[in-house]
């Protein structure tokens, strides 16, 4: 099963050309889109759940407006989008960023080249619909960086919802060693970018209210307010992880930590946080007024009104500090009421304990990737007007 596409705040983006082996991405976030509680859990439940709440159902069906699940909540969810050059003579179409998928395509209405022919490749959704379509070999290229004969899925069969969303026409999957959708299996786009790049390496840089970033092949350093803290993960996770075991917020004292070592997957394509059980408990019980949606498997409400804590991790590395400020942590108001908020923090009880550190922290650091040894690095960094 393959619902990655269930994703979650768009943006449009501009390519900045370097020298060979390095480039940038720059992101800006699409002006009108706003939070969707929702959209963003049920995303979440999708990509990396065991199959959708069964009594969530409902909820969402009315939440969404119309009697079904929808397969792509795209409209209201945390995608960064990048505008690449695909083909010859090439032609500029948007790909969204997503660290917790491997694969290239795009819809095959946006290519006109029929080049190298390989084999078939598939994805699935949660509502069985499915997408699938032929892989073919053309040149790509990023910010400047031509990756020549890079495998392309073009889809030949979409779900009419995601045939009608313009903002992007695909997905470019930078996960660590997740397998990708070809059959017979091949090397994933960022194995064969790897070998063109200066350094093996690629950093993000997401923002709420202003141009987000993604680097590839160098960490510029100069972008983050403190030493960046490479650490260890689960090596034989195939997606990129972290492990955490120092949580802390602002209204405890400075020396007041709570030890609950976890992993977590650090992931561009999940806009909420999940954290253990036992931590979001805590954190939303010193919260007045705190209630729990029984619609939403638990989720953690709060009243608008309220100034959240930031929410902090001490490095195990290095004990370097990084920082959620709290008001990344309110993700929007409860249609049904309006007094109430939802949490972006939640439980990850919620997904079989499946920690995720989506855009709700990563919009708050400074996340590289090294390609070589398979770990993730953080730092924090100046927020200014967020």
């Amino acid at each position: 099963m393959w619902p990655w596409l269930l994703l979650v705040a768009a943006s449009g983006v501009v390519c900045l050309p370097t020298s060979r082996g390095v480039f940038s991405l720059n992101a800006t976030r699409k002006e009108g889109v706003e939070p969707n509680f929702v959209h963003s859990w049920a995303a979440a439940h999708a990509k990396w759940g065991k199959g959708f709440p069964h009594e969530a159902v409902e909820f969402y069906a009315l939440a969404s407006g119309h009697g079904g699940i929808d397969a792509e909540p795209i409209n209201h969810d945390a995608l960064y989008v990048a505008e690449i050059q695909l083909g010859t003579p090439p032609q500029s179409i948007k790909l969204a960023l997503d660290t917790g998928s491997a694969d290239v395509w795009v819809q095959s209405t946006e290519t006109r080249y029929r080049i190298n022919r390989q084999g078939p490749w598939a994805v699935q959704y949660i509502d069985k619909s499915k997408a699938g379509g032929f892989v073919y070999r053309d040149s790509l290229q990023l910010g400047g960086e031509h990756v020549d004969k890079a495998l392309i899925e073009a889809a030949q069969m979409v779900s009419g919802q995601f045939e009608s969303e313009t903002r992007y026409s695909g997905v470019m999957g930078l996960a660590k060693k997740v397998p990708n959708g070809i059959q017979p299996r091949q090397p994933s786009f960022l194995d064969t970018l790897t070998q063109q790049l200066d350094q093996p390496v690629f950093s993000a840089d997401l923002r709420a209210d202003a141009p987000s970033r993604f680097d590839f092949g160098f960490m510029d350093e100069s972008r983050a307010s403190g030493p960046l803290t490479w650490l260890h993960g689960d090596a034989s996770q195939p997606h990129w992880s972290v492990h955490l075991g120092l949580t802390s917020w602002s209204t405890r004292d400075d020396d007041d930590w709570i030890r609950t070592e976890f992993d977590a997957v650090v992931d561009t394509g999940t806009s909420l946080l999940f954290l253990p059980d036992s931590l979001a408990a805590e954190y939303w019980g010193q919260i007045p007024g705190v209630v729990t949606s029984a619609q939403a498997h638990g989720s953690y409400q709060f009243p608008c009104a309220l100034d959240l804590p930031d929410v902090m991790f001490k490095l195990l590395e290095s004990h370097h500090v990084v920082s959620i400020p709290g008001a990344y942590l309110n993700y929007g108001p409860v249609a049904s009421h309006g007094s109430l908020c939802w949490g972006g923090m939640q439980s990850s009880r919620q997904l079989h304990h499946q920690n995720l550190l989506g855009d709700v922290m990563l919009k708050a650091v400074i996340v590289g990737f090294d390609l070589a040894q398979g770990r993730v690095g953080l730092a924090n960094k100046r927020l200014g007007h967020e």
